[in-house]
């Protein structure tokens, strides 16, 4: 089984599903890199799977294969508080696997959650919130999900510690 990494940059509308206003949206390639290591660590008892990281969506689309999770980061800066947090985003009913991307987001979110001091605002299929394009695990056979993690603007508190990990989670 092979994990694809990817920072997702694509926002489709300024606000989320409860009307929460995002002034900018983008990947960050460094979560992207943060995620790789953490994940990647050989305490972490990961072993015998490859997680790869990619640069653009396309090459996991080409690539990837039904046995394989494809975990696309995007990080967005919320007008207020209220919008920041993290949310997991994951293709809905209408196409295979959805239950189990819903899984997946579920359980990437808990362990972002777990490690960091960012409020949980739960998961979401593509029909409930358009606001972040999701054709990158729409278009893909494997189980994905999309993870954004919100800040609200002027946020000084960026640079979050995860806990008993001694590394910091930079967005």
């Amino acid at each position: 089984m092979r994990v694809y990494l990817f920072a997702n940059p694509g926002l489709l509308s300024a606000e989320d599903v409860y009307g929460h206003h995002v002034t900018e949206a983008s990947g960050s390639d460094e979560t992207v890199k943060f995620c790789f290591d953490y994940v990647n660590d050989p305490s972490h008892g990961l072993n015998g799977i490859e997680f790869i990281t990619a640069a653009r969506p396309q090459e996991i689309i080409t690539q990837e294969e039904t046995g394989d999770l494809v975990i696309a980061v995007q990080n967005s800066v919320y007008e207020t508080v209220a919008g920041s947090g993290v949310r997991g985003y994951y293709r809905s009913p209408r196409y295979p696997n959805s239950e189990r991307c819903k899984a997946l987001a579920i359980t990437v979110l808990k362990s972002v959650k777990d490690h960091s001091d960012l409020y949980y605002h739960g998961v979401y299929n593509e029909l409930r919130d358009r606001h972040i394009d999701l054709s990158c695990v729409v278009k893909v056979r494997a189980v994905a999900a999309v993870i954004e993690i919100g800040y609200a603007a002027g946020d000084t508190r960026r640079n979050h510690r995860l806990k008993g990990v001694g590394a910091s989670f930079v967005t």
